[in-house]
Parts: structure tokens; sequence; C-alpha cells
């Protein structure tokens, strides 16, 4: 067990970049020979959330396997550049859907990693919220058990409430119960997300603050060049994060918003070619 992550020094997570409209951003796959051209031969730090970026989202959250196909190029990037995967799911379901090996698997936001070569970390302030977290579980399962398609789903440091298949007159409602849970404990804040809210440690954490903390680990802050795929508002915080310093590649969905990242990609599919074609082009040398 490696010593616990904290949240200092304060990283320029937080700071809100200029953002664009995804509208505006050039496609990555298009666009290729620029982004590598920004990588100014430095080696190459990929970052890759899951749900939504390397497998499509689905209604049931425990059949986001990934494809067979998109296994196998991760793990041919694997072979040509360090990779991580940064999820909002919990470390080990991260680990369990993705089948991955040689990678680092960031679960539960960053709160919660496995390195490459098998060393484990937990965000030590996060550590002291879990008797919150476990209160707050209780309180949820009860109180959205007469709800249909309301799924409560406990993470290590999280708790993630689901509404994707709730009807939409009862929406508002799994909303109101979730304020109402969270009120009711200190030490706890809700991050929104698509169809879902979570409940997490109130700690000065998030995706971008944990990329940046791997890049120190791996001795690659300053020397690498960070590249980041993601679809949803939590990887904002990534994209932020790396401004100035890396490339951030946002996978697109249909409802137009600002983004702080500098390309788009328009599904899982073109992300599934972006990738293949990266892997190309580095084995080249």
């Amino acid at each position: 067990m490696t010593p616990a992550i904290t949240s200092e020094p304060a990283s320029s997570a937080q700071d809100h970049a200029a953002e664009r409209d995804v509208r505006d951003l050039p496609n990555a796959l298009v666009a290729l020979d620029d982004i590598l051209a920004r990588c100014e031969g430095r080696p190459l730090a990929l970052f890759l959330d899951y749900d939504g970026t390397l497998t499509p989202i689905v209604d049931d959250p425990e059949q986001a396997l990934l494809s067979e196909g998109m296994r196998a190029v991760v793990s041919d990037l694997a072979e040509e550049c360090s990779v991580a995967l940064v999820s909002g799911r919990d470390l080990q379901k991260l680990k369990s859907l993705a089948g991955l090996q040689h990678v680092t698997h960031a679960g539960s936001h960053g709160f919660d990693i496995e390195t490459a070569d098998g060393r484990t970390v937990a965000h030590e302030g996060a550590m002291a919220d879990l008797p919150a977290l476990d209160r707050a579980e209780r309180q949820l399962r009860q109180r959205l058990s007469g709800i249909a398609g309301a799924i409560v789903e406990r993470k290590r440091f999280a708790i993630a409430v689901h509404f994707r298949q709730v009807a939409p007159q009862k929406v508002d409602r799994v909303q109101t119960v979730a304020k109402e849970v969270l009120a009711e404990q200190e030490g706890l804040r809700a991050k929104p997300g698509k169809m879902v809210v979570e409940l997490q440690p109130d700690v000065d954490w998030d995706k971008g603050r944990a990329v940046l903390w791997l890049l120190e680990q791996m001795g690659a802050a300053g020397s690498a060049s960070p590249l980041y795929v993601g679809d949803d508002v939590t990887d904002e915080d990534a994209f932020r994060a790396l401004k100035g310093q890396g490339i951030g590649v946002l996978v697109r969905d249909d409802q137009p918003r600002a983004s702080a990242a500098d390309y788009v990609l328009d599904d899982v599919d073109e992300v599934r070619r972006f990738l293949e074609v990266l892997t190309a082009r580095l084995s080249q040398g």
C-alpha cells in the first residue's frame, strides 16, 4: 500500500479555463497530426474515462462490459505508452468490467487507485468519510425502494444514484431524496453526471487532481504529454487541469454545451478508431 493521497499542494484542477462550444471544436481523428505535433516528441501519457468513452452508456451499469475490440486496442496502446483508466466506477468494478492488464485504474473519480505495477493508494481525507457514506447508503436504499428504476450503486468512496430507468415524472423525486440525504450527512457533497448524481466525500479532489497526481507519481509531470479522453461533465475537471500542459478530447453527445476540451470525437466507435490510429503512429516511432 503506497502512502495515502492527500489534496496538498493545491493544483490547477479547480481553475476554470476558457471554454468553447463543443460544436466549434476540431475532430481529434482528423487532427491527429496536430495532436502529435503538440506532443513535441515527448512520451505520451494517456488517460481514458470508461463509461461513454470506451464503452457505450447502458441502462444497466452492470452490463457496461468492454468489447473485445476496444480491449485489444487499449492493450496494444499500453505497449506503446502509459495508460490509465480514470472513472467514476468503483475500483474493483472498473477492473472487472475492463479486464485490462498493465494499465493504471483510478476508480471513484480518483479517490481509489491501483497503478499498473499493482500498488494501491486511497485518498486520506476520503477514508474519514466512509461512515457518512455508509449511513447515506442505508437512507437512500430505504427511501428510494418504492421508485421503479432507481438504482443505488455503492462504491467504496461514493454512492451513485442512477435514474436513467426512472419514469420522467419520478426523476424529480429521486433527485430530491438524494438532496435530502446529502443534507443530513456532514462531510459529503453531490457530483452530477449523465442521468446520475453521486454522493462523494467533500474533499478537494476530482479527476483533474487525480490525473496531476498520477503524472507526479509517474515522474512524468512536465516531461510527458498527457492526453485525456472523456465524455462526462466530471471529465471537465481533467480538461481544465491539463490546460497548458496537455490535451483534452471530449466524446460529445447531442447536447450543445461549453467544454474545456481541445478536440472532440463523436462516439465510442470513433474513440476506437482514434486509438487504433494513435497506436499505429506510436508504433512507428
